[in-house]
């Protein structure tokens, strides 16, 4: 994202949240990390070109983040009650 947004910049993402339906074995390795990424066999069916998810905590996002970006707003489930929404913009 630090590559593609240009400083000052404004970045809108959604992100998987802490709230994510994970199994046990998935959240222990997305808390571990702060970060993790699936292939889920149930979006395969649905999207089957190797479709997969990235799951965040909140804590990755903020503190890994804020290397490139100054984050302004951390929202859980902003979006659709689903997504996670981040404000940052992207420093000079």
């Amino acid at each position: 994202l630090a590559r593609v947004t240009r400083a000052g910049g404004v970045l809108i993402a959604s992100v998987m949240g802490d709230w994510s339906p994970l199994t046990d074995a998935e959240r222990a390795l997305r808390d571990s990390a702060g970060f993790a990424h699936f292939a889920h066999e149930e979006l395969r069916a649905a999207l089957p070109h190797s479709h997969a998810a990235s799951y965040h905590t909140r804590e990755h996002v903020l503190g890994g983040w804020s290397r490139f970006f100054d984050v302004l707003d951390y929202r859980p489930r902003a979006l659709n009650d689903d997504q996670d929404l981040v404000l940052a913009v992207k420093r000079t």
